[in-house]
């Protein structure tokens, strides 16, 4: 079986909490400068305030928040570099998964992300197109076997809530394109070819997460 990436982020009742906070923020509900309302939070998710501590512990290491001794919990701006870089690497990490599959020729994977693409292309449900996105790409990262790569996108990707592929419509043509691109290049055993895809891929991607983050004033505009 495949790695479900929503299991794989929310494992904890710390990383649920942290996901939960995040993608408030992203949703622009709780904006820049604003205090974290913790009892709200800690209710809704039906957990006690421990593990949300923790969870805003290690969301003040990623830069989300700031925690104000006798004060409380305040939401930061976001840096539009730090998620720039963040996808950037998600394109050198994904390529190299993409090169990692190439190399293993696995025929049942091929089958399997043919599959997603093709029911990707037929699907207009929003949550149905996110959830094979996820499918797909998650696929790629675990049919590279490693496990150390598995870890990194592990950590790495929670920095993002929900997911960083598919942006609320707005990247769906973006996917159905580059995953049949990405799947042309794999059947060629074209490596190159796929790692060039997932860097478009991902540059494409940055720049409509980036607009979303301006539009909802996410950003420091220092």
């Amino acid at each position: 079986m495949r790695t479900d990436v929503r299991a794989f982020l929310v494992a904890s009742s710390g990383e649920r909490a942290a996901h939960y906070v995040r993608q408030l923020i992203f949703d622009g509900e709780l904006r820049p400068g604003d205090r974290v309302p913790q009892d709200r939070i800690a209710t809704d998710l039906g957990m006690s305030k421990i593990p949300l501590r923790e969870a805003l512990v290690a969301l003040e290491r990623e830069g989300w928040v700031t925690l104000e001794p006798n004060r409380g919990v305040f939401v930061n701006a976001v840096d539009e570099e730090v998620v720039r870089d963040q996808f950037q690497l998600f394109a050198l990490l994904f390529g190299f998964a993409a090169r990692r599959c190439i190399e293993h020729h696995d025929p049942v994977l091929l089958e399997e992300l043919t599959r997603m693409s093709d029911a990707l292309a037929e699907s207009s449900d929003p949550e149905e197109i996110d959830s094979i996105v996820y499918a797909f790409h998650w696929a790629v990262a675990d049919g590279a076997r490693s496990a150390r790569l598995t870890a990194v996108l592990r950590s790495m990707s929670a920095y993002f809530p929900g997911t960083f592929f598919s942006l609320s419509g707005a990247s769906d043509d973006i996917e159905r394109r580059e995953m049949r691109a990405l799947l042309d290049a794999m059947r060629a055993r074209d490596a190159d070819a796929a790692v060039t895809t997932y860097e478009r891929l991902m540059h494409e991607l940055t720049d409509l997460a980036i607009k979303r983050l301006r539009d909802r004033g996410l950003f420091d505009q220092g």
